[in-house]
């Protein structure tokens, strides 16, 4: 009995984890919608993400930051979309 529940608890914890990583992209791409609408600076959002992140996905989510902010009227219907 002791081991099924420790099968159960696994497979339980893996589930979740599976469905908390999908729910993680349209809440990303829901975020980088609403950058462009605040008081915050495209330029200000790179310099804090350059500060936090390594080089190696700074240049990625600048890149990503950018297009945000050039795009960001088209990506609302895909995550509004996405969110549901």
């Amino acid at each position: 009995m002791q081991e099924w529940n420790r099968r159960q608890f696994g497979m339980h914890a893996s589930s979740v984890t599976y469905f908390y990583f999908l729910a993680i992209i349209p809440i990303f791409i829901f975020i980088s919608v609403l950058l462009p609408f605040t008081d915050i600076g495209q330029n200000e959002i790179i310099q804090a993400i350059d500060a936090v992140v390594p080089d190696i996905v700074s240049d990625l989510l600048d890149m990503v930051v950018t297009e945000a902010f050039q795009h960001a009227s088209a990506l609302i219907p895909l995550s509004v979309v996405t969110l549901l």
